[in-house]
């Protein structure tokens, strides 16, 4: 275990311990090389060795991964690793990709054109129906309205017949 209390099987180490044992994949010299700094509780671990891959997406890929590895190893010891965080670093140590752990844990949902334009129809319908709902509460309105006129003005129709006789 690390000073995180991470087994060995976590990606991180396996990781390491391909540069250690001497894993050369082919065509080293044109690959990139890439750092990975992982965050744990908030404790930074700088890698000072590096990876090479052959794109930034495969390293992104590999660091999902480990991230995952590394946050089910921290879930059997009950502990929360949304907060941690891995930052793909260049050869230069610059910084390419922020990959948050929460982000790999609870990925955007993919939503398809025909579930957006589905979601869409019955938004629109909800609101036609509101719609439709407030004209009726208007029409009521008016129509009490035009009852209660109408007592009035019989009223005062059958009071000015009574007056004429």
């Amino acid at each position: 275990m690390n000073n995180w209390g991470l087994l060995p099987s976590s990606r991180v180490c396996r990781l390491r311990i391909r540069i250690t044992i001497g894993f050369i994949p082919r065509r080293v010299a044109e690959m990139p090389l890439f750092f990975f700094d992982f965050t744990f509780d908030g404790v930074t671990d700088t890698d000072d060795v590096g990876v090479q891959y052959p794109s930034l997406e495969a390293a992104y890929l590999d660091s999902c991964r480990a991230a995952l590895d590394i946050s089910f190893e921290k879930l059997q010891t009950r502990r929360d690793a949304h907060l941690d965080s891995v930052e793909i670093l260049d050869g230069n140590r610059q910084s390419l990709m922020h990959v948050p752990f929460s982000e790999v844990l609870r990925p955007k949902s993919r939503v398809s054109p025909a579930q957006r334009e589905f979601g869409q129809l019955i938004q629109s319908c909800r609101q036609h129906m509101a719609r439709a709902e407030r004209l009726r509460a208007e029409v009521a309105t008016e129509l009490q309205s035009i009852q209660f006129m109408t007592v009035v003005l019989r009223a005062n129709l059958a009071r000015s017949r009574m007056s004429k006789f």
